[in-house]
């Protein structure tokens, strides 16, 4: 339970536990140097470990309000704690991890998926159970089993679709087709009702797999996917939304994958023009899209717009290790069209040497990079123009 699955213990969740520690430690000294009477320093001190512990036995819970703000790397480190510490103290004292600590486990998923850990992400999720034990079961009040159940349904659709992701990424295609065609109707079963939490949830997940769809060849099925998350999504939020915004960068890039570039770049200027007008709060994925834009605008031959696009992209934040290389790989082809092949090579390189970092990576854009790469080379070697 204390393990890291592909990555050794918990390092860094030890450490914070070691912190508190510090800080109880810190209270007692300071309220018994105040010259307080010894029963209020123990007071004190009891009520602040007590508040401690509470919050321990719920870090799974606060890991999971931490990430819904974007902020992965906070998120990822109380998810160690949640798993070195409070899910064991929940299994100390419920004989249970009421499915608390399983949302720490995708959290940690997401950000080895983020920094280019494929085989660390993909041993986290497959080593996290999805079904409790007898054991757990009998342990459970009856009155948490509906609770629990759903919360397992839940977390269990996350994960496989951090499954797929992973899949696409290291090139096992069959693997997650199979995936997609067992889950997308569990999805559509468990999430097409009249709340508003269901319909969104259903729309989160015909996006993600649209976009892998195209990943894995087939891109005609992910448009029809994500054209249905855009209805619904336009449905809940509002055309101007932050929700159609992310759909529609995805549906522009499947668009442009299938050979569409004219709705792709209708697709991706909606996209922008609505983060936009939202301002700074959505700068990350403005970042995705100024990307996708310059890398369709690259295909219609409008170097000199692709080019100032793919550079506001790469000075972006808040890309992960991937994004980061796919815009590097862009500006390259923003340079390559504008007959700056030296620079352009640059960028292929770092493009190449940032996938090479990845554990087990075979997305299709780094076959096509190491092409652009091997051909500048080759017509370097054949003494063209260069600069």
């Amino acid at each position: 339970m204390t393990e890291r699955h592909g990555g050794g213990p918990y390092i860094l969740g030890y450490l914070l536990l070691a912190v508190v520690l510090c800080f109880l430690y810190l209270l007692w000294f300071g309220a018994y140097n105040l010259g307080l009477p010894p029963l209020v320093v123990g007071l004190i001190v009891t009520v602040a470990a007590i508040a401690i512990m509470a919050q321990t036995l719920l870090t799974g819970g606060l890991a999971a309000a931490i990430a819904c703000a974007d902020q992965i790397a906070i998120a990822a480190l109380v998810a160690q704690y949640d798993l070195a510490i409070g899910r064991p103290l929940r299994y100390l004292i419920f004989r249970s991890d009421l499915a608390i600590g399983r949302s720490s486990v995708a959290i940690l998923a997401d950000e080895a998926v983020r920094e280019g850990r494929l085989s660390d992400a993909e041993a986290i999720v497959v080593g996290e159970p999805r079904q409790r034990s007898e054991k757990e079961k009998e342990s459970t009040w009856p009155a948490l089993e509906p609770l629990l159940t759903e919360m397992y349904a839940t977390t269990n659709m996350l994960q496989t679709c951090l499954l797929i992701h992973i899949y696409a990424l290291k090139g096992k295609n069959e693997e997650a087709l199979a995936l997609i065609d067992q889950t997308q109707h569990e999805a559509e079963a468990m999430w097409d009702k009249d709340d508003v939490t269901g319909q969104e949830a259903l729309s989160e997940f015909h996006t993600n797999i649209g976009s892998f769809l195209s990943m894995l060849g087939q891109s005609e099925r992910g448009i029809e996917l994500l054209k249905k998350a855009l209805e619904r999504r336009t449905k809940l939020h509002g055309e101007e939304s932050e929700q159609v915004a992310k759909t529609l960068n995805s549906l522009g890039v499947v668009q442009r994958d299938a050979g569409d570039l004219n709705g792709a770049y209708e697709s991706l200027k909606k996209a922008q023009g609505i983060l936009e007008r939202l301002g700074r709060k959505s700068r990350k994925i403005l970042g995705y899209v100024l990307d996708s834009l310059a890398g369709t605008l690259v295909e219609m031959d409008r170097g000199e717009e692709a080019y100032a696009l793919a550079r506001r992209a790469i000075n972006t934040p808040g890309a992960g290790a991937n994004e980061r290389a796919i815009r590097m790989f862009t500006l390259g082809k923003c340079l390559e069209g504008l007959q700056r092949k030296k620079e352009a090579l640059d960028f292929y390189e770092r493009a190449l040497k940032a996938w090479g970092k990845m554990q087990g990576m075979k997305h299709p854009a780094v076959d096509q990079c190491k092409i652009r790469r091997d051909h500048l080379n080759q017509y370097k070697e054949q003494g063209g123009t260069w600069r």
